[in-house]
């Protein structure tokens, strides 16, 4: 039986759902399951991950963008005509329930 094609992410996230696992012993679980995997791409993809986790912490904290997102959220209320508007605006998405 010819080999099929993974879609595109599949080792990386065959290699999140292991992350107690030493590299070795996820290359041997990935050739369980027909997926051709080594150290060296476990050990890639664990880092990008952490690189991931970094930027999105970095993001919740209270310099993000140095204030860029205070700007947008002033020209949000000068467009809406004020805090008052702009308060109405975001209760009314909120309604919405667009999240």
């Amino acid at each position: 039986m010819p080999a099929t094609k993974l879609k595109r992410g599949a080792k990386s996230a065959f290699i999140r759902k292991h992350p107690g696992k030493s590299a070795s012993e996820v290359v041997e679980l990935a050739a369980r399951e027909g997926i051709k995997l080594n150290q060296q791409a476990v050990y890639n993809a664990r880092a990008a991950g952490k690189s991931e986790r970094k930027k999105s912490k970095k993001t919740m904290g209270h310099d993000v963008g140095h204030g860029e997102h205070l700007q947008i959220a002033v020209e949000f209320c000068r467009i809406n005509g004020g805090i008052a508007e702009a308060r109405k605006m975001l209760s009314l998405l909120e309604s919405l329930q667009l999240g």
